[in-house]
């Protein structure tokens, strides 16, 4: 596992994760602790919001200025009662692991959740937070610049999807079927979606190799392409 953290422009924090598809570990991230006892009680009034909405419509919102923020997002198909326990599960960690620091991130295949005293709607790279998972297994024949070329056609796809900012797709590649997902929170304008995903794309070459499947998951996009199925 590599780990590692770096300043940017407006002090916000980077942090980058490369992990192996099947390692164990539960993909979240818990950042600055904090010494604010009432901390753990927000982000519980914040995270019970979000959990209890989401499922109904594909995200939701908790807005609290000068408080805590938090975002949750189901992914693709993923509604109802599957995106309702994904949601729970990914509180239940936030709730183990990061109830005294002031922002955590957990990404999951069926959902995504997101809580931070600071306020990040509206701007992809507020905290900049991202998560690189590339696959143990090398892709059978060269795929790279296919999967270049498809990122950036379902890449296209979401940011014209309209509200749902989602798209997928299958493609024939040499006797392999490619499937691309991309999909931004439902916060971000068109254009901050466009910007967020090129930003993940940038990143395939260098993180993701000629890897059969690569999932790229930042604070307020995904990104992931497979030559196996992955249910959408």
């Amino acid at each position: 596992m590599l780990i590692g953290k770096m300043t940017v422009l407006r002090r916000f924090i980077v942090l980058l994760v490369i992990l192996p598809l099947a390692s164990s570990l539960p993909p979240h991230t818990c950042i600055t602790p904090s010494t604010d006892t009432n901390l753990p009680s927000s982000i519980n009034v914040a995270l019970d919001s979000v959990v209890k909405k989401a499922p109904g419509t594909g995200f939701a919102e908790f807005r609290n200025p000068g408080g805590v923020n938090a975002f949750g997002r189901c992914t693709g198909a993923h509604v109802g009662l599957s995106c309702a326990d994904c949601l729970a599960n990914a509180a239940a960690i936030f709730r183990g692991n990061c109830g005294n620091y002031e922002t955590g991130v957990v990404w999951y295949n069926s959902c995504f959740l997101r809580y931070s005293t600071e306020d990040f709607f509206g701007s992809w790279d507020a905290q900049p937070i991202y998560l690189i998972l590339p696959s143990t297994q090398d892709a059978q024949i060269p795929i790279q610049d296919a999967v270049l070329q498809l990122a950036q056609t379902v890449s296209n796809m979401a940011v014209q999807s309209g509200a749902k900012l989602f798209a997928a797709m299958d493609q024939a590649f040499n006797g392999l079927n490619i499937r691309t997902m991309a999909q931004c929170t439902q916060d971000l304008s068109t254009s901050q979606c466009q910007e967020c995903l090129g930003w993940l794309r940038d990143n395939i070459a260098s993180n993701c190799g000629n890897k059969d499947g690569c999932r790229l998951f930042h604070a307020s996009c995904i990104l992931r392409y497979s030559t196996g199925m992955f249910f959408i």
